[in-house]
Order: C-alpha cells, then sequence, then structure tokens
C-alpha cells in the first residue's frame, strides 16, 4: 500500500479496496496490492469512508466529494456544487439507494439524481442498515431512524454523552451500539447504557464499531482493538472482552474513524495509524476469566544501593524479608521498590500500576517496569501499593509495604514547642521594655504638656486680672464712693474681692479643671462687675441645661470669660445702642457645648474700627485659652473642639453679632440630674 493510515475498506465483485489518508486507493486481489494515487483518478488523497453500490460500483468520501471506480475506471464523480466541494465522512448502501453524510447533513443518490435532506441533521458520520430493513443514520446532534421514507428522531433517556455519534452497530432497530469520544453505549429501547472498556481514556475513545455476528461486537479504540462478548453485556458477572494491543501482534493502539470491515469471506479487516490488520486469531473462551499473575515485592534499595536495615527495623517479614516497621531518619528519603508479577501464559504481557499512600494522589499509569523510585520525600507515613494484571481488567491483591520517615529534629514537638517558648519570652520581653519605655515618654510629654498648661494657666491668670482690668475696677469703686453711693461701691468691691479670690483658687488647682459651678460663678462675677461699670450698654443671661448637673462636671479654669470678654469689647460696647450678651450651657449626646453669642457690631465691622483706632482694647485671652484647650486634649485624650467666634449675618449680609462654640465631651463618671441654675 502507498499509505500506512488506513481508514476503510470494501469489497465489489473483485476483491477488496482499502481507502489511506493522504496515499490514494489501494485494491487488494490474488493477495496483490494495486495502487491508485493519482491526483487525476481522486477528487481527493485525504478519504475518510467507501461502500459498493447495487451496480457494483465502489465509492470513496473524501475531503473534497466523491470519488468512483466502475467500469471506465477510478475518476471522481462530480453529483453537484454542494457535494464536491464537500468532506464526506460516511457512505452506506441501503434499499438501492447511496446515503452520503457529511459536514452539512445528509444526501441520498439515486439513478442520476441528488436530493440534499432538511431533517435537521448536523455532521453525519455513521450509517447503519438493521435487519429489520431500517437505516439509523449517527450525528453530531442525535441518532434518526429512516424508514419507508420518514426519518424520526430517537428518543434515548440520559443521552448526554451520545453525541457526537462516530460509529453504529445494530442487532436491530431497537438494541445497536454507538461509539465516540465519550465512550461504547448500549442503547436499548430508549435507554443508554455507558460500557467501560477500561482505566484510561483511550480505551474508551471509540473510533468504530463492528457487529461480527450475534455475539461478538469489535470496538477499535486509541488503546487497541476490543473483542466483546455481546452476551456478556445482559449479565450480572459484568463485561468480557479482550484487548488487542501490539503485544498481541496488532501494528497500533490506534484506530481510525470507519476502519472495521468484514469481509464476503468473513474476513475482518481493521485499519489503524500503521497500516491494515487481518484478524485470523483464535477466539478465546469467553467464560474464562484471564489468568492473574503472582506478585511481590522482592526487594527496597536506599539510594539505589543494597541496605542493611538492621539499625532502622525491627526484624524482617518471612519469606520476603523485607523490613518490618521500617523507621528512617528524615536524609534517608531516597527509596527505591522492586517488584515482580509471574505469569506462566503471558510473561510479557504483566503490567503493573503502583501508588505511594502519602505522595501519590491515584494510581500511577500502567507500566511494565518492575520498579519506582521515590526521591526526597518529606517526612511522614507512607504505605506503598503495587498491582499486577494482563489484560487490566482482572487485578491482583495489592501487595503493601508500610514506613515512616522521622521528621528532622527541627520539625519535633519537643523542638517547636522550646522555639515557640523562648520566641514568646522574647516577645514578652521585648514587649515590657517597649511598654516601659512609652510610659516613660508618656510621662515625659504629661510633664511637659502639664508644665506648658501650668504657664499657660498662669498666662490665663494674668490675662484675666491684667492690669487694665484691675485698673477700671478700682475706679469704678472710686467712682462710687465720690457719689457716696455706698451701697454700689461694697457691691462692687464684693463682688471684685471674690473675683480675684476664685481666679487665685483655680490657679492652684492639680488637674488644671474646676467644677462647672464654679466656673460660672466666676464667670457671673465678671459679666456683672462689667455690667455695673457700663450700665446702660449691655444686658446678659447665662442659660443651663436642666439636665446638666453642674456639681460633677469639671471644665478648664478661666475658659469661657476671653470670649466673654471679647464679646463685651469687641462686640456691644461699640454699638450705639444697648447690646446682649448670651451664654448657652446644653448637653448633646455625651457631651457639653457652651454657646457664646452677643447681637453686637460683628467681627468685619470690629476689624474695621481696630485699624482706625476706634477699638483700643486689645485681648490675648482666646489665643491663650486655645493654647490651653490644645494641650488639655493631649493630656486628657479628650476632643475637645472650639468653633469659632464667626460672624452673625442678616438676609443682607451685614453683620449683627457674633458666636462662639466649645464642645467639651464628658467624663465617663459624669452623671446628669435635674438640678438647673
Amino acid at each position: 500500500m502507498t499509505n500506512d493510515l488506513v481508514m476503510s475498506f470494501t469489497e465489489d465483485s473483485s476483491g477488496l479496496w482499502i481507502a489511506t489518508y493522504g496515499g490514494g486507493i489501494s485494491y487488494f486481489t490474488d493477495g496483490q496490492f494495486i495502487n491508485y494515487s493519482e491526483k487525476e483518478m481522486l477528487s481527493n488523497p485525504l478519504i475518510w469512508c467507501s461502500a459498493t453500490d447495487n451496480e457494483n460500483r465502489v465509492w470513496f468520501g473524501t475531503s473534497s466529494g466523491i470519488t468512483i471506480k466502475d467500469k471506465t475506471g477510478v475518476h471522481p464523480f462530480h453529483i453537484d456544487e454542494t457535494i464536491d466541494h464537500v468532506r464526506v465522512t460516511s457512505l452506506k448502501t441501503h434499499q438501492g439507494k447511496m446515503f452520503i453524510g457529511h459536514r452539512n447533513g445528509l444526501s441520498v443518490y439515486s439513478g442520476d439524481s441528488i436530493v440534499h435532506l432538511d431533517v435537521g441533521f448536523k455532521r453525519v458520520r455513521a450509517l447503519q442498515s438493521t435487519k429489520d430493513g431500517i437505516l439509523l443514520v449517527g450525528s453530531s446532534n442525535g441518532i434518526y431512524k429512516f424508514h419507508q421514507d420518514v426519518f424520526t428522531r430517537v428518543s434515548v433517556k440520559n443521552d448526554e454523552e451520545l453525541y457526537p455519534a462516530y460509529s453504529i452497530a445494530a442487532m436491530d432497530s431497537n438494541r445497536f451500539w454507538i461509539g465516540n469520544p465519550n465512550g461504547l453505549f448500549m442503547v436499548t429501547n430508549d435507554t443508554a447504557t455507558k460500557i467501560k472498556l477500561g482505566p484510561a481514556s483511550g480505551h474508551n475513545f471509540i473510533n468504530f464499531l463492528l457487529l461480527e455476528n450475534k455475539d461478538v461486537l469489535w470496538a477499535g479504540t486509541n488503546h487497541g482493538l476490543y473483542e466483546i462478548n455481546v452476551s456478556s453485556l445482559n449479565k450480572n458477572g459484568g463485561l468480557v472482552a479482550r484487548n488487542y494491543t501490539p503485544s498481541d501482534g496488532t501494528r497500533s493502539y490506534e484506530t481510525n474513524l470507519n476502519a472495521a470491515y468484514k469481509s464476503s469471506a468473513g474476513t475482518i479487516w481493521f485499519g489503524t495509524i500503521n497500516g491494515a490488520l487481518m484478524f485470523a486469531g483464535e477466539r478465546f473462551d469467553r467464560d474464562h476469566q484471564p489468568e492473574v499473575p503472582v506478585l511481590n515485592i522482592s526487594e527496597i534499595q536506599l539510594s539505589l544501593d543494597k541496605t542493611n536495615w538492621d539499625k532502622f527495623c525491627r526484624g524482617y517479614l518471612k519469606g520476603t524479608n523485607l523490613p518490618m516497621n521500617l523507621s528512617l531518619p528524615f536524609q534517608k528519603n531516597h527509596l527505591t521498590f522492586h517488584f515482580i508479577g509471574i505469569s506462566h501464559s503471558f510473561p510479557k504481557q504483566v503490567k503493573y500500576q503502583t501508588m505511594l499512600n502519602g505522595f501519590d494522589e491515584d494510581w500511577n499509569p500502567v507500566s511494565q517496569t518492575r520498579f519506582i523510585t521515590y526521591s526526597n520525600l518529606q517526612s511522614g507515613e507512607y504505605t506503598f501499593r503495587v498491582r499486577a494484571s494482563i489484560d487490566e481488567k482482572s487485578w491482583t491483591k495489592e501487595q503493601t509495604f508500610s514506613f515512616v520517615i522521622k521528621p528532622p529534629f527541627w520539625k519535633t514537638i519537643w523542638f517547636i514547642s522550646l522555639v515557640s517558648l523562648l520566641g514568646l519570652t522574647g516577645i514578652y520581653i521585648i514587649f515590657k521594655v517597649r511598654m516601659r519605655s512609652l510610659e516613660a515618654r508618656r510621662t515625659t510629654e504629661n510633664l511637659i504638656y502639664k508644665t506648658r498648661l501650668m504657664n499657660l494657666e498662669q498666662q490665663s491668670l494674668n490675662a484675666s486680672m491684667n492690669r487694665h482690668f484691675i485698673f477700671n475696677a478700682l475706679n469704678s469703686i472710686q467712682y462710687y464712693i465720690n457719689r457716696q453711693d455706698k451701697l454700689a461701691a461694697n457691691r462692687y468691691l464684693s463682688s471684685f474681692a471674690k473675683l480675684i479670690r476664685k481666679n487665685l483658687d483655680s490657679s492652684n488647682s492639680t488637674d488644671n479643671l474646676v467644677l462647672l459651678t464654679e466656673e460660672l460663678e466666676r464667670l457671673d462675677l465678671y459679666i456683672s462687675l462689667e455690667h455695673m461699670r457700663f450700665q446702660d450698654k449691655f444686658d446678659y443671661e447665662i442659660s443651663i441645661a436642666p439636665d446638666l448637673d453642674t456639681d460633677s462636671i469639671r471644665v478648664p479654669a478661666m475658659f469661657l470669660q476671653p470670649y466673654v470678654e471679647n464679646s463685651i469689647w469687641h462686640g456691644v460696647l461699640p454699638m450705639q445702642k444697648p447690646g446682649k450678651i448670651r451664654v448657652d450651657i446644653v448637653k448633646t449626646d455625651n457631651q457639653i457645648k457652651f454657646i457664646i453669642e452677643d447681637n453686637g457690631i460683628g467681627i468685619d465691622e470690629s476689624l474695621k474700627r481696630k485699624k482706625s483706632k476706634e477699638i483700643s482694647h486689645d485681648s490675648k485671652g482666646m489665643l491663650i485659652t486655645s493654647s490651653r484647650i490644645n494641650v488639655l486634649r493631649k493630656i486628657t485624650k479628650r476632643n475637645i473642639q472650639i468653633v469659632g467666634p464667626f460672624e452673625l449675618q442678616d438676609e443682607q449680609g451685614n453683620g449683627i453679632g457674633t458666636k462662639v462654640e466649645i464642645m467639651f465631651p464628658l467624663e465617663k463618671n459624669t452623671t446628669f440630674s435635674e438640678k438647673s441654675r
């Protein structure tokens, strides 16, 4: 033959025709081959299928239409444009007509006319006539029956893997087999049953099916030929089949699509990727189970050397002389296992599968190699398993060997525990040193902040009791004395003395905080003195929320006075009419809000007058208070906020006053009551 890739067989009255993939056609007669490979003879040298019609003409389906052998010789057969330019994948003579399967579906040639059927076929690869006169059509999307010029789709349960149909073999229209890349399926009435031929995918990739007789079904796979006992498919005992591979004399493991044929003389022909195979071997006893080899693990080696295991085991097994309770140090982790399966009938066909529990996730591929090596095994418990077979169906009982590889000392529990303990101790020491360092740093920072706060407290006291305020207060007292207003003079002098005393007392506070009651009394004394001094210039009001217990809330000393002083001097005094100053103290969530508001000239106007020297009073109290709040915020870790002062404006944008808000978070032990001021 001109090519070993055999794709199809058929015969006419003279002999056997063998079609190849790329090598043309060979005619086998009287033990000789005649080759037809000239380009002018063939539509395409890539041939997929063949069939003989009722007129003794031989049809060949190629990658570009039909080639035919008739009385005039071998030549392309032009039917129409649809067939001439399409790959023809199956041919079948049925009821005097030639059915042509191709990638676009199915066509029927009868007489001199061609009919292209539009039944819903897609890529027809399999055509098979049954004994009851029905044509089975296998496509990529279904199985169809053709009977009395009508196509009917075969409804099959659980048909998810049934398509595409590569090949069909049939007893009758209600019992047939389908082969495809997914496996072999037996279809009985409307039910498909998958039949597993072997352990790997190559065993179950079906290229062709051929029913030799009612007892024998042949399947061509990618792992050789399978001769299947048909009656065993209905028995509970399971599948009885024999796998023929190159070790049995076949030319190749891999077979081809459509490449099976039973001649009129009863000879079975198969096509492989390495030529044609004519089967004429003896039949095996289909009720006889194949011989199972006798299997043993013969030897274990360490680093490919014979090893004295005395110091690693507790004796040796009788019969095999393998070490018992083998326990190896971590560096002895390169092991080779030798095994042997003895079969008197098939000594060269013994195959093995191995697996190392603790290392392999599944059985290793079937091999005829009688040893396996494992390198760099990690510490742990292992069990080596091996089994043997002749046909890869019947396996011996597993032979096993268990052993242990001990971990290195740095992976042992005692070492890990010791290192962990030392590590935790080190971490604890570092943590304590760090905490002491942080504590010392915090103490130093707090000392610095407190020193700064004391300085700011002194500055605040100085700002509250500045020489101008004292001078003006004494002038006011002198004024009342000169007017012989003893009552007003005594009242002013009494209030002034109380204010001085409270200011001096607050400067002695250890944590720079005073009760809100004391702070409000001080503020009231200050405003009342200024109000007596400027009787017709402003009124004032201090409002306290009724749910605040001022005796349990502590606030910075003298922190409200600078903002009230600012409202008096820069807000209401420059006005032509009397002004109003209001101090509101309310509770929001878990904080106190202090609101100081006046209806004075506003910030913009005050700045203008200050530039023009109309206002000469200069107070640093608000700046000092802001600095005190910043230091307190760092010491107490409480988010004290000052918003303002900001200008209040009317709808025309004119200034109508000033407002400042101070938010002071409450301490955790602060309580509220119904007490009000």
